[in-house]
C-alpha cells in the first residue's frame, strides 16, 4: 500500500502519512528526511567587546528564504537599538520595529526610511536577548529582499519587518549594536528547504 499523501511543496515541510504494518522503503525515509523543514547552514560566535557580528557566504541559490537566530549575551548598555544590515548594501532600507515594555510604559517605534540598516529591537544588560528573523530572497537579484521577525530582551518584546529597494544579490549580513559593545553569544543561520 502506498502512502496516503505526497509532499506538499508549497508548505516547505514535507508531509506524509504512513500506515501501520506496511513496509517502509529506505528511499521514502531518505526522501522525507532530506526534503523537510529547515537546514542548518552555519553558526558564528560573537566576540568580546564588539560593536557588530558579520556572517558571510551564508546566502546562496540553494535556498530562497532563511531563518536567523541571533542570541547576544548581555550588552554594555540597555535599551539601545539593535540593527540588521545586508553585506554590501549600505542604503535603501525601509521598515520598522515595535518595542513593548513589560512595565506598560508607552510603546517605542523604530523606523527606517531609506536608511543604512533595518532596526530589529533593543538590547539588554540584564540577560541574553533573542532575535528571530526570517529573510526572504536575499540572493535573488530579481527580487527586493525583505524580512520579518520578533525579539526578546529583558524588559521588552517586539516585532519587526521591512524591505529594501535594491535587487542586488547579497550573500551575508551583519547585526550591529551601533555605539556600544556586546560580548558573547551566537548567530545561527538555517535555510528553508525548497522541496
Amino acid at each position: 500500500m502506498e502512502p496516503t499523501s505526497s509532499p506538499n511543496k508549497e508548505t516547505i515541510i514535507a508531509i506524509k502519512t504512513f500506515v501501520d504494518a506496511v513496509s517502509l522503503p529506505a528511499t521514502d525515509i531518505n526522501a522525507y528526511l532530506t526534503n523537510s523543514g529547515m537546514t542548518y547552514i552555519t553558526q558564528a560566535t560573537i566576540g568580546n567587546g564588539v560593536l557588530f557580528v558579520t556572517v558571510s557566504n551564508c546566502f546562496s541559490a540553494t535556498y530562497d528564504n532563511y531563518k536567523i537566530i541571533f542570541q547576544p549575551k548581555a550588552g554594555t548598555v540597555a535599551n539601545e537599538q539593535m540593527s540588521l544590515e545586508l553585506n554590501g548594501l549600505t542604503t535603501g532600507y525601509y521598515g520598522s520595529a515595535l518595542i513593548h515594555s513589560y512595565t506598560g510604559s508607552p510603546d517605542v517605534y523604530l523606523n527606517a526610511n531609506a536608511q543604512a540598516r533595518w532596526p530589529v529591537g533593543y538590547t539588554s544588560t540584564t540577560s541574553e536577548a533573542v532575535y528571530h528573523v526570517d529573510v526572504y530572497q536575499p540572493f535573488d537579484s530579481t527580487r527586493n529582499t525583505s524580512f520579518t521577525g520578533n525579539f526578546f530582551a529583558f524588559g521588552f518584546t517586539g516585532f519587526n519587518g521591512g524591505q529594501t529597494v535594491s535587487t542586488i544579490s547579497v550573500t551575508g549580513f551583519k547585526f550591529s549594536n551601533l555605539t556600544n559593545s556586546m560580548t558573547g553569544g551566537t548567530v545561527t543561520v538555517f535555510g528553508y528547504r525548497k522541496s
